[in-house]
Parts: structure tokens; C-alpha cells; sequence
């Protein structure tokens, strides 16, 4: 009796490596497939940054040229405003001796009248 039960015993653990072998082919596979799976969504990972970073180098590019247009049109208006206030000052100057040297005039005809 204790051949018949190592003979099934034997059988058994056959059947269960057998069965782990089965199993084992499986996971194998699935550890394939979720490997191959991992590859593909790194491939589109990677492309999705480099894109990504593509982009975000031209806006970055984009951006920059818009600032210097901006700051290139501030200096030319920094530059009209400039000459427009010196302009307005020398005007006011002129003005201001034009009137200064005219009640002059006539302060000297006031106390120094013509003589005819």
C-alpha cells in the first residue's frame, strides 16, 4: 500500500509541476506582453516630450522675439517722447524770452522814453 500511495503521490506532484509548468509559460508570456506594453508607452512617452519640448521651445522662441519687437517699439517711443518734451522745451524757452526780452522793451521805453 505505501508503493500505490507514493505512486499517487508521484503522480500528483507530476500533475502539480506540470501544472506549474503550464502556469509558469503563462506568466511568462504576460510578463512578455506587459514588457513589450512598458517599451510602446516609453516610445510614446519619449515622443510626447520631445514634441512637447519642441513646442515649447518655439513659444519660448516666439515670445522672445515678441519681447524684443515690444522693447524695440518702447525705445523708439521712450526716443519720440524724448525728443517731443525737448522739443516743447526749447519752445517754451523761446516763449519765455521772447516775452521776457519784450517787457524789457518796454521797462527801458518806460524809463528811458524816445527822444524825437
Amino acid at each position: 500500500m505505501a508503493l500505490k500511495d507514493h505512486e499517487r503521490r508521484i503522480a500528483a506532484l507530476e500533475l502539480a509541476q506540470s501544472d506549474m509548468g503550464g502556469a509558469s509559460t503563462r506568466l511568462d508570456r504576460k510578463v512578455d506582453r506587459l514588457t513589450a506594453r512598458v517599451d510602446a508607452l516609453h516610445h510614446v512617452t519619449a515622443e510626447l516630450i520631445a514634441e512637447s519640448e519642441q513646442r515649447t521651445k518655439a513659444e519660448i522662441e516666439r515670445l522672445s522675439e515678441e519681447i524684443e519687437r515690444l522693447s524695440d517699439r518702447i525705445n523708439a517711443t521712450e526716443q519720440r517722447l524724448s525728443d517731443r518734451i525737448g522739443a516743447t522745451e526749447q519752445r517754451f524757452t523761446d516763449v519765455l524770452n521772447e516775452r521776457f526780452d519784450a517787457v524789457m522793451v518796454a521797462l527801458d521805453r518806460f524809463t528811458n522814453p524816445p527822444k524825437d
